[in-house]
């Protein structure tokens, strides 16, 4: 049976919840060395970044599925990569930084590196993965 759009945008709004706790999960050992955020009560959060495999395939979804925009894209900075350690010859990557339309937080920056040791987590072959 065809998986009705309200179906969709509820996978897809539970995916990005797994999203963001597994990047708040990996983000708590690097966040020891950072200096403190000053958040304000109330503000919520305005990004969170998720390291996919298939950039391309990963921002179509959320387009067609959860009504999301492409707010900015383009390649990975060489700062980014030094600052998470990822600066090697041949080490590349590329970004698409996600929001709903009608939201000024909560957005996504999908990032897909290239030229780096990796490994597959699920073979599913899902957006998500």
């Amino acid at each position: 049976m065809a998986e009705t759009r309200r179906q969709a945008i509820s996978r897809a709004r539970a995916w990005l919840g797994t999203a963001v706790l597994l990047f708040v999960v990996g983000a708590a050992a690097k966040a020891a060395t950072m200096p403190a955020l000053q958040l304000t009560p109330g503000d919520g959060w305005h990004e969170a970044m998720v390291v996919v495999s298939d950039l391309d395939n990963t921002r179509r979804f959320l387009i067609a599925v959860a009504g999301w925009i492409a707010y900015r894209e383009g390649p990975v900075t060489e700062a980014h990569l030094a600052y998470f350690g990822l600066d090697r010859p041949g080490a590349s990557g590329r970004y698409a930084l996600m929001r709903s339309p009608d939201s000024p937080r909560g957005w996504v920056r999908l990032i897909e590196y290239r030229g780096l040791p990796s490994r597959m987590i699920r073979a599913h072959a899902q957006p998500w993965d």
